[in-house]
């Protein structure tokens, strides 16, 4: 699996441990499988703060229990200085009630300890793929807004963009029916472009917004889902397990459906 941050030197990450022996290995990992990258390293939970106060990391991984401050009092302090912040929580089995804290702050995954190299890869990659998505999105959103409307009108023609609708036989119709002589038609129909080229930018704006909105509750609710799977299987009939399975498959769909709507106000704007 390549990483997605290969050749991307401004992606960063925050690493918090507080065992020397386990910061060394999640440094030196994060390093070799993710050259590219920033990494920012901290023992403790105070000192994993501040370094998020001063680097503003685009994704944070860090240990739950550590001296000083644990990590999901850590997690609270990021969530309060950046809402929408990427938090990586690394927890052990028997860190239940933890996890259950972590997930109720909104943490964006979690692994339990020990983990296989490549579950912690995957992980990171899902993170920074979801960063490069949302940065793409937001820089093409504001440079459209700054652009000027793209419909241009040509006599019989209708353009957006490379899209070309032919209306020559359809326009003196319509402009009969409507009252319109072929001057009024051509005025009537440049504004109603350029109303049009506007609302485009609008409407890939609003889709960003939406995507945005909608992404971080479905990733709690997939996360929580995982999560009672994991802590209460002995107590969960399979009746229960099966409909958590069929949530997780909705949320599946919905970030499928959340991908169409990015892609579709791309090619529609």
């Amino acid at each position: 699996m390549e990483p997605f941050c290969n050749g991307k030197e401004d992606i960063s990450i925050l690493c918090v441990e507080d065992d020397p022996d386990a910061r060394n290995i999640l440094r030196e990992t994060i390093k070799n499988r993710f050259p590219h990258i920033t990494l920012h390293v901290a023992e403790n939970g105070i000192m994993g703060l501040d370094m998020f106060k001063e680097h503003a990391p685009h994704l944070t991984i860090t240990d739950i229990c550590m001296p000083l401050m644990d990590g999901i009092r850590m997690a609270k302090e990021i969530r309060v200085l950046e809402p929408d912040a990427r938090i990586l929580v690394l927890t052990a089995h028997d860190d239940t009630s933890y996890l259950l804290d972590a997930i109720r702050i909104g943490i964006s995954n979690y692994l339990l300890k020990p983990f296989a190299p490549e579950s912690f890869y995957e992980a990171i990659n899902e993170s920074v793929r979801q960063i490069l998505l949302e940065r793409e999105a937001k820089e093409e959103s504001e440079l459209k807004r700054k652009l000027p409307g793209r419909a241009e009108h040509k006599p019989g023609t209708t353009m957006f963009g490379e899209d070309n609708a032919n209306s020559d036989n359809a326009g003196p119709v319509f402009n009969g029916l409507a009252g319109f002589d072929s001057e009024e038609a051509a005025g009537l129909s440049s504004g109603i472009l350029k109303a049009m080229g506007g609302e485009n930018r609008d409407f890939e704006a609003y889709c960003f917004r939406l995507a945005h909105d909608l992404r971080s509750p479905l990733n709690g609710i997939n996360i929580t889902c995982e999560a009672l799977v994991m802590l209460f299987d002995d107590q969960l009939n399979d009746e229960c397990k099966k409909f958590l399975a069929y949530i997780q498959e909705e949320v599946q769909r919905m970030n499928r459906l959340i991908e169409g709507i990015m892609t579709f106000s791309k090619r529609s704007c």
